[in-house]
């Protein structure tokens, strides 16, 4: 069941397979022939990864958690009768019980001790995954871990279906024959190395922890971390992708790297064509110009964020 699977991920930190085929989904609606199914929505979490507190969280997690958090709730409810809080995600109070499917509290990091209202405090998530049952506490970064681990297997999917006869083919099919108690999960593809594009703005130390937890990788392999506007600015000068014909000439460059060679070679002709004409008054030789360095200014535009680099 969901219950169990989130239960075992979250206790032993394994079991990302049963947690994609029995807990998580790609969709927003539920069963329609179970009226009790819920579905339970947790609003892009890589916001508030690693964030100590609520009052610490950026523009963009303020504006996805902003009205959710004790303050605000609470501002909200003496200032206004009629409450704008969400019943399916509502800040946790002090002593109060949790009846709501997601709700969102401060937690020490050994899951223990109190807060302190220090570095080992953190922003978690409580999930109410059955009634009957205690609430279980997510860390942010372990809710992107799941989003990680759906990417990965979904990488892992495509590349058995374009090479079915390959090594890790075989590893996913002796994986779903399984061994006792889901021993095997064919948790393979958790070994892929991942890479993000992280924005400037978010660019925090503990964000950057939090991530770098969040990838999940146990063959020693850490994620491969970059500047979002310069990975896109690799990306655009990338040519097109594209299958050449055989004794065909290199793909033509992108229209990023056209239009700067065309331009670096324009600026280095105007540059030597003067300096000759400079060197002939002068009667000297002419000497070698310094090539051309166009500036390049990325900037990009998000809901999240504004984020300009040079």
């Amino acid at each position: 069941t969901a219950y169990k699977a989130v239960k075992r991920f979250l206790t032993k930190g394994e079991g990302h397979d049963d947690v994609l085929t029995n807990a998580m989904s790609s969709s927003s609606s539920t069963d329609d022939n179970n009226e009790s199914a819920t579905t339970i929505v947790i609003p892009r979490p890589q916001l508030i990864m690693g964030t100590r507190k609520p009052s610490d969280f950026n523009a963009a997690a303020k504006s996805a958690y902003g009205k959710y958090t004790p303050n605000s709730s609470s501002s909200s409810q003496s200032n206004n009768n009629n409450s704008t809080t969400s019943p399916q995600l509502i800040a946790e109070e002090d002593g109060a019980t949790n009846t709501t499917p997601l709700s969102i509290k401060t937690i020490a990091m050994d899951g223990i001790s109190a807060p302190n209202g220090d570095d080992f405090d953190r922003v978690a998530l409580s999930l109410k995954l059955n009634s009957k049952k205690k609430a279980m506490t997510i860390l942010p970064e372990e809710a992107v871990g799941l989003l990680i681990a759906q990417v990965k297997k979904s990488v892992r999917d495509e590349f058995v279906k374009d090479f079915p006869e390959s090594d890790l083919a075989n590893d996913g099919n002796n994986a779903a024959v399984g061994g006792e108690d889901g021993e095997e999960e064919g948790d393979s593809y958790m070994d892929f190395p991942p890479a993000f594009a992280i924005p400037g703005w978010a660019t925090l130390d503990s964000t950057v922890e939090a991530l770098i937890d969040a990838a999940g990788s146990s063959s020693g392999c850490g994620p491969s971390l970059h500047q979002r506007s310069i990975a896109a600015c690799v990306g655009a000068l990338v040519p097109p992708v594209g299958k050449a014909a055989q004794g065909a000439a290199a793909p033509a460059g992108s229209k990023l790297q056209q239009l700067l060679s065309e331009t670096m070679q324009s600026k280095d002709a105007a540059a030597a064509k003067e300096e000759a004409k400079e060197a002939a008054l002068a009667r000297r030789d002419p000497a070698e110009v310094d090539p051309f360095v166009p500036l390049v200014l990325l900037v990009g535009v998000t809901n999240e964020g504004i984020e300009m680099t040079a």
